[in-house]
């Protein structure tokens, strides 16, 4: 409701997405993006698309930080625009037990690695040791954490600048699907 009364009041789109940005922050402190991260895209001008759990919308990780870490094991490997981001690497790759897994790859992810040592049997990665990655709002499995293994220590929660994680596609939505879901009630529509 503020926000569309700012909109009434300063129609400048610029103005009101700043506007609203500031009313979430007040509003919500909460919110799992600090206001750093929300004003930065802001003034870069590009608002990204927000990597969300897909079993209770926590953060996950946002757009910019996907790379593309490629896996000699991958059985299948497509280039997709995934979360408003072109040329983003989808592998097929299957754990020890069978199981398929599609995966994209971050730099930086908002799970966590509950009191796991690091593995390096049946890593995807060579050169990597992995341990699961787990919502750090709800706790669902969302993918894994990769770390060098000269750097893989049992004091390292989560990974090294040098590391990386691999979220597993089925286990995440992007925020703008999941607020295409939301109905905006009539009384605020224009």
């Amino acid at each position: 409701m503020a926000a569309s009364i700012l909109y009434h009041i300063f129609p400048s789109s610029s103005f009101l997405q700043l506007a609203v940005a500031v009313i979430l922050i007040v509003v919500n402190k909460s919110l799992s993006h600090t206001s750093q991260e929300v004003f930065r895209h802001i003034a870069e001008d590009r608002v990204p698309d927000f990597v969300l759990c897909r079993n209770c919308g926590g953060d996950v990780a946002d757009s910019h930080d996907i790379i593309n870490h490629l896996s000699p094991d991958a059985l299948v490997r497509t280039n997709q625009t995934l979360f408003g981001r072109p040329e983003t690497e989808l592998q097929v790759l299957i754990n020890s037990l069978g199981i398929e897994f599609q995966i994209f790859t971050t730099s930086f992810a908002r799970c966590v690695g509950i009191g796991e040592s690091w593995h390096q049997h049946y890593s995807w990665f060579p050169g990597y040791a992995w341990k699961l990655c787990f919502c750090s709002q709800c706790g669902s499995h969302v993918g894994w954490m990769f770390e060098p293994l000269r750097t893989a220590t049992v004091d390292r929660n989560s990974p090294s600048n040098e590391g990386f994680y691999a979220i597993i596609r089925e286990s995440v939505i992007s925020e703008t699907f999941a607020n295409s879901l939301l109905v905006v009630p009539k009384l605020y529509r224009n």
